[in-house]
């Protein structure tokens, strides 16, 4: 027996919800009780709470992998930014000693000069990474198209 993953589930229960609603065979299976005003308010409180039902369960589907996603992500970025970090060290002080030795600088100065234009391409790689990380992209679009669509059939269902 498969242990369940209540996100597969949460994803198979608003794909099969969003096939339900939208599917037109499914409309016209209302026979008996169901023809009474009584009996279609019923079912219409019973469909509109599955239905919203099924789309908070789409939308944490969505937003959950987009946060796992982003917490992948993350972790890479801080493995590299840590070995970057220890990389570049080595690096900028063998910049200061080449500038010394090569162009007859006094150690402060080089030490000075290697540190400014390395603060000046930090500044540009840090601004870079952020304007990435924007709130857009953890926007769940399917749901707010889904979401959409369902308010544009009520809409014209009402009218």
């Amino acid at each position: 027996m498969t242990p369940s993953n209540p996100r597969t589930e949460a994803r198979a229960a608003a794909s099969g919800a969003a096939a339900q609603v939208h599917d037109p065979a499914y409309a016209g299976t209302r026979t008996g009780d169901d023809a009474t005003v009584a009996g279609l308010l019923r079912r219409l409180a019973d469909d509109t709470t599955s239905l919203v039902t099924k789309e908070i369960a789409l939308a944490r589907a969505e937003v959950g992998r987009s946060v796992d996603s982003l917490k992948a992500a993350m972790a890479g970025m801080l493995v590299g930014a840590v070995v970057l970090i220890c990389g570049l060290g080595v690096l900028l002080g063998a910049a200061v000693y080449a500038l010394v030795e090569i162009a007859d600088m006094q150690r402060w100065t080089a030490a000075l000069l290697v540190g400014a234009v390395a603060t000046v391409i930090g500044v540009i790689l840090l601004s870079s990474a952020k304007s990435k990380l924007s709130a857009a992209t953890m926007v769940p679009e399917r749901t707010v198209q889904s979401l959409q669509k369902d308010q544009q059939m009520v809409r014209s269902k009402v009218s």
